[in-house]
């Protein structure tokens, strides 16, 4: 991707999401889980037609599934937990609203289904905590982070009482 004009930033730096994939085998705990390092443009925000009623929820969704994989240890195609988590934040997050998915129609003549739209409501505020969607690492950092603002709003505060308190002794003197 290009960078943008006069700028010196690419669009990576403003929209690329870095991501840590790991699968972790269902049918055996003999089989070692399985990290990697992903980047994507977009949060995934899927939606179910029973259970989604916020885009946290969705996102949620869309950041845990289950694929068939082949397991080393069992020999053969397995169960796996695929679980994204955010490791990096760009500037600006982008959600993909997925509202279609594949119906299957087995009372049908084919047999082969229809693609359906999910025509719900789907509830967000202004501003979203990202926390549970990262990794470990990246908690701590935000955790340290919120840790510093509310130390600095607590002194703020302390002040401010302090000097509201001396304004008002002296004006009872």
């Amino acid at each position: 991707k290009e960078g943008l004009e006069g700028s010196g930033k690419s669009l990576d730096s403003f929209l690329s999401i870095k991501m840590e994939e790991t699968m972790e085998c269902k049918e055996t705990d003999a089989e070692p889980a399985k990290v990697r390092p992903e980047t994507t443009d977009k949060l995934v925000c899927a939606m179910s037609a029973s259970t989604t009623k916020h885009l946290k929820d969705g996102l949620m969704l869309g950041l845990e599934a289950e694929v068939e994989a082949h397991s080393e240890v069992l020999g053969r195609d397995a169960l796996w937990l695929k679980r994204s988590r955010i490791t990096q934040l760009p500037q600006y997050l982008c959600v993909h609203y997925m509202r279609f998915f594949w119906k299957e129609t087995p009372e049908s003549r084919d047999h082969v289904g229809v693609k359906c739209k999910i025509r719900k409501e789907l509830v967000f505020s202004e501003t979203m905590d990202i926390y549970d969607f990262c990794s470990k690492s990246l908690q701590e950092k935000i955790f340290a982070n919120r840790r510093e603002k509310d130390r600095k709003y607590e002194e703020e505060f302390e002040r401010k009482r302090r000097a509201e308190s001396s304004a008002t002794g002296a004006d009872d003197a």
